[in-house]
């Protein structure tokens, strides 16, 4: 993985109930990438249930979908932002810092 190389605490959940279970088990993270395709519990429920628990960290939306409908739809489950995949170190950086300024 990537970002463990790079000296970032990283924390996999299988699928979207499991994102959700970190939560509610009080777990506390700067940034959370969600893929919207996922089993058990797709990313835009997942995000849905983070966000009404009164969550209120970053998090990134991945989906392989161009289609802005799609994109959109993502983004009012509450994302902080949506991007497309692929989604590589040489994106994830940058994309992090601009998110981190922000907070």
């Amino acid at each position: 993985m990537a970002l463990k190389s790079l000296g970032f605490k990283v924390e996999v959940a299988e699928n979207g109930k499991e994102a959700v279970d970190l939560f509610r088990a009080g777990a506390k993270f700067d940034i959370v990438f969600i893929d919207k395709e996922m089993p058990v519990m797709n990313g835009i429920e997942a995000t849905r249930e983070i966000r009404s628990l009164g969550i209120e960290t970053k998090i990134v939306g991945v989906t392989s979908l161009n289609s802005e409908t799609e994109k959109e739809a993502f983004m009012q489950a509450g994302l902080d932002l949506c991007h497309t995949k692929p989604l590589n170190v040489c994106k994830i950086i940058p994309l992090m810092e601009d998110l981190m300024k922000n907070n």
